[in-house]
């Protein structure tokens, strides 16, 4: 094919996608939201209790894509499989496969396969645990080499022999956009896999620089990708340090911070609320950001808080620890719960200091007598606590999280990264309006589709992920209505009980209207799907959702599939219910465990 004709193809596929897109955002609430001109990919990932494997890649190539290729190729790839498979993540970066890459307007798709919430997550507790930072070109290849081992796709990709079967394979198993662009992602991996071959098919690898100097295409899709404000921004390379704004606390630990985090600055003053710290804020604010502010405030001005994460920048990534600090001016209970409520909003991860603090002795040992400062030794244990939860500022995540594959008592559950997102604790929250599944249909006999209807199997969906049963709302609803759990009306009040069965679970019917019959059962680590009418949580029509905890204040937090603004933050994962509230507007419920 002519180049010239070439480029033009790619810049009409481009555009056709882009336009596509907006079109397909006015359409539906979640497409605009999720998707808008971003292209956001979802990833169907392993199983996040199976250990982690593999040490750090050694890359060798002049560029990010020759290293990219020569990865591939030492894991025995032919050159087809390999090429189908750069081909297929071209779009992601633009081909620059910058691991820094973020998406701009939201921050959510990052790195080289634009890992996005739950599978972000996943890859910044990979981090963690591997001591790297997230932005390592290596530890992302690692990382996307364990997600393909723990599937079924590597195996069918070292059965083919051509590109576009690779390609095809790529994107509509492992990466599986929108239905709309898989055409023309297939189409443009086997174009960019063609063009690898040529240049690294004979040699393994070689000067990628003199490649993109020869090929028009090649720099025509990065510049492109670059250039768009509203589908790529790239991280500042420049800026690897950390940026730590706070109070009394950080000031105290300042020439230690600096000393242990390279490159980084530290904007504190003692005494210094929200809105005093955004005066002294610094000209240059690295990519990561640890704000430790409240104790002073009560983290009371909301104002100053959106002024603040304004002029940090969408595009941080934003670490904000929570308080152990109680005198007449600080109470850490209810810092921390406005805390939760502005992470779940802003996309923050909490780092939870006071649960390290007990973990390392108490507030006896590692603070002062004044009850809000930490002495000499919590100082060394507040150092100490930042390296493990940061890393020295690639990876991290929320603090609050737990990692195990527990059984839902005391609050410790087992994770899907394939969820929509966590909750502050670590509670995996699938929504019914998830573009993945939103339009699908799972009861063909009344039309039935996940977005509209879909409350009750996604709220069973969070209650067996809870439990260690890893699976999707889509599964869960058609195996609701092909046993019988699926009405005309709706949810059968016995979808619960059939889909427990099912899975291997228990469930018992309980008092929907007695705040003493669901707290007995939540004392016992188990977690509750209830139906309700009325407003918010619930909806005039009717509406099912989970409640998962009781607080130590005795109010309930739950898990709804279904937020009026169509964001994960709008299901307000954190937020504390009244019970009274919401029995109110029970009408069905029952209690599952394992």
């Amino acid at each position: 094919m002519n180049k010239k004709i070439l480029i033009s193809y790619f810049f009409l596929l481009i555009l056709a996608s882009s336009i596509f897109s907006d079109t397909v955002s006015a359409a539906g609430k979640f497409d605009s939201i999720y998707f808008n001109k971003n292209d956001i990919l979802y990833y169907e990932a392993g199983d996040d209790c199976r250990p982690s494997s593999g040490g750090t890649a050694n890359l060798q190539g002049n560029d990010n894509v020759e290293k990219v290729w020569n990865f591939l190729k030492g894991k025995g790839l032919s050159n087809e499989q390999v090429a189908g498979i750069i081909g297929g993540m071209w779009g992601e970066t633009g081909g620059t496969f910058d691991p820094g890459t973020v998406e701009t307007g939201n921050n959510i798709g990052y790195g080289i396969a634009q890992w996005s919430f739950g599978r972000r997550t996943a890859l910044e507790d990979y981090a963690r645990e591997k001591g790297k930072p997230s932005n390592d070109l290596g530890l992302q290849l690692d990382f996307l080499w364990k997600e393909l081992e723990d599937r079924g796709e590597l195996s069918q990709i070292k059965g083919a022999n051509d590109i576009r079967t690779v390609a095809d394979i790529w994107v509509n198993q492992f990466e599986r956009p929108r239905e709309d662009l898989r055409a023309g992602r297939i189409a443009e991996g086997v174009e960019i896999g063609n063009e690898l071959i040529k240049k690294y098919g004979s040699s393994g690898g070689g000067n990628h620089n003199a490649y993109l100097r020869n090929s028009n295409i090649t720099i025509n899709l990065a510049s492109h990708y670059i250039s768009k404000k509203n589908t790529i921004k790239l991280a500042n390379s420049e800026s690897s340090g950390i940026t730590f704004i706070g109070d009394s606390i950080t000031k105290g630990a300042q020439s230690e911070l600096e000393s242990a985090f390279s490159g980084s600055n530290v904007s504190a003053e003692n005494g210094y609320s929200v809105r005093q710290a955004i005066g002294i804020l610094p000209s240059t604010i690295n990519n990561t950001v640890v704000v430790n502010l409240g104790a002073n405030d009560n983290l009371s001005d909301e104002g100053a808080i959106k002024e603040l994460l304004s002029k940090i920048g969408k595009d941080k990534k934003i670490y904000w620890v929570n308080s152990y600090s109680k005198n007449s001016n600080a109470d850490y209970e209810l810092i921390n719960s406005r805390l939760s409520k502005i992470a779940g909003e802003n996309n923050i991860s909490v780092l939870d200091w006071k649960s390290y603090v007990d973990s390392h002795g108490g507030k006896d040992k590692l603070y002062q007598s004044d009850g809000v400062h930490p002495n000499s030794e919590g100082y060394k244990a507040y150092l100490d606590f930042l390296k493990e939860k940061i890393n020295g500022g690639g990876s991290g995540g929320n603090s609050n999280n737990s990692n195990g594959c527990g059984n839902g008592k005391n609050g410790s559950w087992a994770q899907n990264s394939e969820a929509t997102g966590q909750a502050a604790d670590g509670f995996s929250i699938f929504m019914q309006t998830d573009p993945r599944w939103a339009e699908e249909v799972y009861a063909p006999q009344y039309d039935y589709r996940m977005g509209p209807a879909g409350c009750g199997p996604t709220s069973l969906t969070m209650i067996l992920n809870a439990l260690g049963v890893k699976v999707d709302p889509l599964t869960v609803a058609k195996k609701a209505n092909e046993l019988g759990g699926v009405t005309d009306g709706g949810a059968l009040g016995t979808q619960a009980q059939l889909i427990a069965k099912e899975y291997g679970l228990q469930s018992q019917v309980i008092s929907h209207n007695s705040v003493t019959d669901i707290n007995s059962h939540l004392d016992q680590g188990h977690l509750i799907w209830l139906g309700g009418r009325g407003p918010y949580p619930f909806t005039s029509g009717g509406h099912i959702l989970v409640v998962r905890k009781k607080t130590a204040s005795g109010k309930w937090l739950i898990a709804n599939p279904y937020s009026e603004d169509g964001t994960l933050a709008g299901t307000q994962p954190d937020k504390e219910w009244d019970p009274d509230q919401i029995v109110a507007m029970a009408n069905m419920g029952t209690a599952i465990w394992k």
